[in-house]
């Protein structure tokens, strides 16, 4: 374990299927790992709203664990699903970050700017931690910083990496020769 070799353990995100989440053997085992570490992601589907789910995912809540709702877009029901759903982080699709690009054409820039300005207002008014997905030039980032939204995911910050490679990452850092 990363504990019994030293290095600082750090929260993970983690997809959960809501099968998983119903399963009553399941939830407590999470609630027992988590120690406030494993913050629990759900996709933005049908089934993340099924009503069996939304008290398991309350209780979660309680017990310390954070939810948060991937790959949030506009499309039908999304924001009905907002106010139903009990979350701590809304995770913005890439669908809607890419247009943010120079690629995008610029009235869609200019309407994707808008839309996220406002998304990024109403989650802050909800309380929810907003993060960007699939962030890749530093042009996107930027027009997620003017517009309020400053925790982003994506290559920009890094591409997917190996478990030793994130353990080189967590290590401590040597101390400087002579110090």
């Amino acid at each position: 374990s990363w504990r019994e070799a030293g290095l600082q353990p750090v929260p993970v995100a983690v997809n959960i299927h809501p099968e998983h989440l119903l399963d009553p053997k399941f939830v407590p085992q999470l609630v027992a790992a988590s120690r406030g570490m494993i913050d629990v992601e759900i996709v933005q589907s049908s089934e993340c709203c099924d009503r069996a789910l939304l008290p398991v995912l309350e209780m979660l809540r309680e017990e310390g664990v954070r939810v948060s709702l991937e790959d949030f877009s506009l499309g039908y029901g999304a924001l009905g699903r907002l106010a139903e759903l009990p979350i701590d982080i809304l995770k913005i699709d890439r669908g809607i970050v890419s247009h943010l690009s120079r690629t995008a054409a610029s009235a869609q820039r200019a309407r994707t700017r808008r839309l996220l300005s406002t998304l990024v207002s109403m989650a802050r008014l909800c309380r929810f931690i907003t993060i960007a997905k699939g962030v890749e030039t530093s042009v996107e980032l930027e027009a997620l910083a003017e517009l309020g939204c400053t925790q982003y995911q994506g290559y920009l910050r890094s591409p997917a990496v190996s478990v030793d490679h994130f353990r080189q990452f967590l290590a401590p850092a040597a101390p400087a020769v002579g110090a």
